[in-house]
């Protein structure tokens, strides 16, 4: 799990939220861990991150509401696709971290028969429609599966005997786990960088100067 002292922000001095909505903001933090705060704590602790950085994330996915824009694909707390769901639990089982814990939470949502599909499937390609957007409406399943891909994108920016790149973990998480991203050396350099805008977006509002993150520290676990 990432302790709190791992998680180091601001990442840089620039800023997303005006004053307004940085004090607005720390509502909607509160209002999450009211709502969600068990399902919070489960998940990460059963897929090892931090409460307070799933939180923010599903801030900044969703405001912390169950929605799903009309023709949308992405789903609820975490709009995540069930393409993206999908490619996570495969890949989970793919490199040998699938916990029994995990595993038993993904036969508590799906049947065993899917699960072990999913265990056996050669890619993920062959396993369209194994989850289904209704899988995901539920706000355990939906923020299981957000805190479970959010944990690979945090994983593949780790290198070891070094710090995971959080920032380049937001922008990988928002624009695909496969999205080429910049070899950078920090934050304000991948915000000058050719990634796209609405990742840059991202970035600022997770770990910028105004982020909610800081404040999620002090009332989450970790």
């Amino acid at each position: 799990m990432i302790a709190m002292f791992d998680i180091l922000v601001p990442l840089t001095k620039q800023g997303f939220y005006s004053e307004t909505q940085v004090e607005q903001n720390a509502r909607a933090m509160d209002r999450i861990k009211n709502s969600l705060g068990g399902i919070i704590r489960d998940c990460t602790g059963l897929i090892g991150i931090s409460e307070a950085l799933e939180a923010t994330k599903i801030f900044v996915e969703s405001g912390g509401s169950n929605v799903t824009r009309p023709g949308s694909k992405f789903i609820g707390y975490s709009q995540i696709s069930a393409e993206t769901a999908i490619y996570s639990a495969w890949y989970e089982f793919k490199r040998g971290r699938m916990s029994p814990q995990e595993e038993a939470q993904l036969v508590r949502i799906l049947g065993n028969t899917k699960v072990q599909r999913i265990k056996t499937a050669p890619s993920d390609i062959a396993l369209k429609g194994v989850i289904t957007s209704n899988d995901l409406q539920p706000a355990f399943n939906n923020i299981f599966f957000g805190t479970l891909y959010f944990k690979q994108c945090i994983d593949k920016e780790h290198v070891l005997g070094q710090a995971a790149r959080l920032d380049k973990a937001i922008v990988r998480y928002n624009a695909g786990f496969f999205y080429s991203i910049p070899n950078t050396l920090n934050t304000d350099s991948l915000l000058r960088s050719s990634i796209k805008q609405e990742s840059k977006d991202y970035v600022l509002k997770m770990f910028g100067s105004t982020s909610p993150l800081p404040y999620a520290l002090t009332i989450f676990n970790t």
